[in-house]
């Protein structure tokens, strides 16, 4: 269910940079939506830690004998796999990062010209 919602918010991301790149970051709501689900996608890895963190060492429960987030119970089962998830989470996040940053000096150039238009007579 967590992948699901980090797809789904990955693929909002996608499509309202895509829009925000077409139209030249030029509007607000755009640009908005770009910045907080590029800061969501960045923040997303820290909240799954922090559930970690809280769920087996801050305050452990033992419900039905079910262990909280144990690795050896849900790795994948070979290394490849591993491997192929780890690449490609960290290509997707810093893809998202690099994109980030385009973003923000994007908005900063268009806000810089739209201040400067309104400084000359």
């Amino acid at each position: 269910m967590v992948i699901v919602a980090y797809v789904i918010l990955l693929i909002i991301y996608a499509v309202a940079y895509g829009k925000a790149v077409r139209g030249g970051f030029s509007t607000v709501s755009r640009n908005a939506v770009v910045l907080s689900s590029g800061a969501l996608l960045l923040l997303f890895p820290l909240g799954v830690w922090w559930t970690w963190h809280l769920l087996t060492n801050d305050w452990p429960m033992n419900i039905g004998s079910k262990p909280n987030f144990t690795w050896q119970v849900n790795r994948p089962s070979d290394a490849f796999r591993f491997s192929a998830i780890v690449y490609a989470t960290g290509t997707v996040m810093t893809l998202v990062f690099l994109s980030l940053v385009h973003a923000i000096l994007r908005i900063s150039a268009v806000h810089r010209r739209s201040r400067a238009a309104e400084a000359e007579p």
